[in-house]
């Protein structure tokens, strides 16, 4: 039975040190001061598959193991194995989508829950925790397995979040743009997440058109 208590603030250092870099111990406690912990036995579901991603988790104890629905409907597909300090249900707060994977409980865990709420007015007044999980998220999900993790979303979800991956792989000052000299080709997003070049062309052109980026001054600006 998943268990609700108080919250236990994590540190820059160690538990969660990849989303707090670059924080003050003071700032951690004010997004975490309202979070709680939940703790989940062995073989319990933290979270499911197509639910909507309203909250994301920091691992206080224990381990955890993501599955991803298989496209047949059989078994589903071991993707990796999270520990202590790992952070999940990140992805589909960023995307603003459904949650792409179960996670379940390897042993008993306890895990900090973040809500969507507090962590986007947090984010809204501190950019830097939202360049840490944008890199977080980014960095695991194609380290981990493009294939399985970005196949369950829509081709122009696929190439908005390619292009915030490179902004966050090359943002060293935080800037929110990607000079249009160094943005990547078509043929270069295309042969990464497994699109033809034609589609990524109309899904650039889609972004553009919805603002979610836009070109000025020789610069693709995202509206982050």
């Amino acid at each position: 039975m998943t268990k609700t208590s108080k919250t236990t603030t994590p540190d820059n250092k160690g538990l969660g040190g990849q989303i707090f870099a670059g924080m003050t111990q003071q700032e951690i406690e004010q997004l975490t001061q309202s979070a709680l912990t939940r703790t989940y036995k062995k073989g319990e579901y933290i979270i499911q598959a197509g639910e909507q991603g309203d909250c994301f988790y920091i691992i206080l104890l224990g381990k955890v193991k993501v599955l991803i629905p298989t496209r047949d409907g059989g078994a589903h597909k071991l993707l990796t194995f999270l520990d202590s300090g790992d952070c999940f249900g990140e992805i589909a707060l960023v995307l603003q989508t459904r949650r792409s994977a179960d996670v379940v409980a390897v042993k008993t865990t306890k895990v900090l829950v973040i809500s969507e709420q507090k962590a986007l007015d947090y984010m809204s007044e501190h950019k830097q925790i939202m360049f840490n999980l944008l890199k977080y998220s980014l960095n695991r999900i194609y380290q981990l397995s493009l294939d399985s993790e970005i196949s369950s979303l829509k081709s122009q979800e696929k190439v908005y979040y390619f292009l915030k991956w490179r902004l966050a792989q090359q943002d060293k000052e935080q800037r929110y743009f990607i000079p249009k000299q160094e943005f990547p080709s078509m043929q270069e997003i295309a042969d990464y997440i497994g699109l033809h070049r034609s589609t990524v062309h109309d899904n650039i052109k889609i972004l553009l058109a919805e603002q979610q980026i836009s070109l000025e001054t020789n610069c693709y600006f995202f509206n982050l």
